[in-house]
Parts: C-alpha cells; structure tokens; sequence
C-alpha cells in the first residue's frame, strides 16, 4: 500500500476509475494533468490567462476522479512552477470523493505570467490507503464535473466567514478639533474624484457598539486614511487594527512628530495649514497616493514583513 505507481495509474485508467487520462501523461509516481480551461473569481472562463503578480485563477482539469474507498489524491506544482513564481492550492482529494480536477494558481513572484492550455502546470499523487475509513466524502462540492463555478460556488456556503472588500475607503480621524471639518471636506471632494466613497465613524447608524461598527469598517474597506494630527489615542488603535489585517493604509500628519516610532518606516503624507496651498497640495498628494492603490489592485500589505521589497 501507498503511492500509486505507473504500471497501477494505468490499471485505474483502463477500469475507467480515472477519466479522460492520457496513458502517455503517466508518470513514475503521478499524473501530468492537462488544462481543459481557466476560470477566474466570477466565474468566466478563458484559454489563455496574464497572471499580474498577486493575481490569482482557477484551472479546471480535462481529468476527473471517481476515487474508490481505499484512495486518497493530492494535486501538487511542477518543479519549474515553481521557480517560475507559481504557488498552487488544491484539496486532498478524500474517498469515495467524485470529481472533475480543479485547482487554484496564485502568481507570487514579481513578473507577468503568461499561461494557455498547452501549459500544465500541475500533477496529481495517488495514496492507496492500508483500510476503508468508516466514512467516506460526502461533502457539498461531490460531482463536480463540467460544473464548476469557481469562488461563486462558495459564496452562499461560506458567507459568514469570508470577509469581502467593499469599494470604499474609512476615514480614521478626530473629530473634535478646529481642523477636522476642513479636512474631512477635503478628503470627501478627494474621494469623488478618485470614484471612492470615503466613510467616517459618524456615517454609520445602528444599534450595534460603536467599535463593533468601526472594526468592520476597517476590514471591509477598499483602504484607510489616517488624520494622524495631534496623536490621537483612539486613531493610533483604529490604525493598529488596520495595520493587523494587511489593511492598505494612508497616513496624512502635519508633522512627523505626530507619527509614533513604530511608523515611522512608513510613508506618511504631511501638510502644514500655515501655507495658502495647503489643501491643493494635499489634494493632490492625497488624490495620486489614493489612485496608486486603486490602480495596483492592492487589496492587502505585510506591514510586519523585515524584509520589504
């Protein structure tokens, strides 16, 4: 018992068990799968893909299994895949477990990927097992074949623990002091040319605790702007929470003095209200930092990474 080797793949091909398997992609200890076509998070499907660093897409597999009770299979990325910058996630296959072949592509290095369905990028292990388990796979996703529907599949199943990104930005600021209503006019006219909505605390009505509301609002948002001004208690939290979440953020402070040393590493937008241009200065730093996120597709950052690149 263990890892299935070619002579036995081709036994399992022949009874039918493994389908639409080439005998001529058989390999010592595995199977060279064969892409039938790439499916993104909305469900559209493509024969070729460009995979910009970050970017991630679902392959659907000519190949499908209708695993016996004793077998297990795991889908795991080619050697030079993996020097190109690919990183693969598949299930483990469990027994008893029908299915055409998904799995999902990630480009985790810094250069455009390009890939069409004469790439394979993957291949597939079998595990013949020593005894049956008592049970078997019996899960919502059996029976897949020519239905996939990528991540909408997903969606309804797991709603509650999936946290979407909404397209706005929250404003983290103090509300109270003689600047903070110029400034959040300002940030609001920044946000319409940009096409963001910006939402501040003070926007939310419910019945819910207020920071209940406000840590929401930091997770689902597109990103955050932060008034770092005066070194408010409160905003330092609210940006620590961003800041734990891979939340992109912008920092804005009329000094560098109003930066606490844990942030100092990190780019900060400053103004200073004595000079007459202040604010389309501000503007327009605010208004091409904000377009450089939009435009880069970030959605999150590592901001406890040693070693940025």
């Amino acid at each position: 018992m263990g890892i299935l080797v070619d002579k036995e793949i081709l036994e399992y091909i022949n009874l039918g068990i493994f389908k639409n398997f080439e005998s001529s992609n058989v390999l010592s200890v595995g199977y060279d799968l064969r892409p039938l076509s790439y499916y993104n998070t909305n469900s559209e499907h493509f024969e070729s893909m460009r995979l910009e660093p970050g970017d991630s897409i679902f392959v659907g597999c000519k190949e499908s299994v209708d695993l016996p009770k004793n077998m297990t299979a795991i889908i795991k990325l080619r050697n030079s895949r993996i020097r190109q910058g690919l990183q693969l996630e598949a299930p483990l296959y469990q027994p008893g477990h029908t299915t055409q072949i998904y799995y999902r592509l990630t480009n985790v290095s810094k250069s455009v990927i390009s890939l069409s369905l004469e790439d394979g990028t993957a291949y597939i292990v079998f595990n013949l097992l020593d005894k049956e388990p008592t049970d078997t796979y019996n899960g919502t996703f059996q029976n897949e074949e020519g239905v996939f529907f990528a991540m909408s599949s997903y969606s309804e199943q797991f709603r509650k623990q999936m946290s979407e990104v909404e397209d706005f930005a929250f404003l983290i600021m103090p509300f109270g002091e003689e600047w903070s209503d110029d400034l959040h006019d300002l940030i609001k006219k920044v946000g319409e040319k940009t096409n963001i909505k910006i939402i501040r605390a003070d926007d939310i009505y419910g019945v819910r605790p207020v920071m209940h509301d406000v840590a929401r609002s930091i997770e689902h948002a597109r990103f955050v702007i932060s008034i770092m001004t005066g070194g408010n208690r409160n905003v330092n939290y609210e940006l620590g929470l961003a800041h734990a979440w891979g939340k992109p953020s912008i920092m804005i402070a009329s000094s560098m003095s109003d930066i606490p040393f844990d942030y100092q590493h990190l780019r900060v937008i400053i103004y200073d209200m004595k000079k007459p241009d202040w604010g389309n200065k501000l503007s327009r730093n605010l208004e091409k930092t904000m377009k450089s996120i939009l435009d880069d597709k970030v959605i999150g950052y590592n901001y406890f990474e040693t070693n940025h690149q």
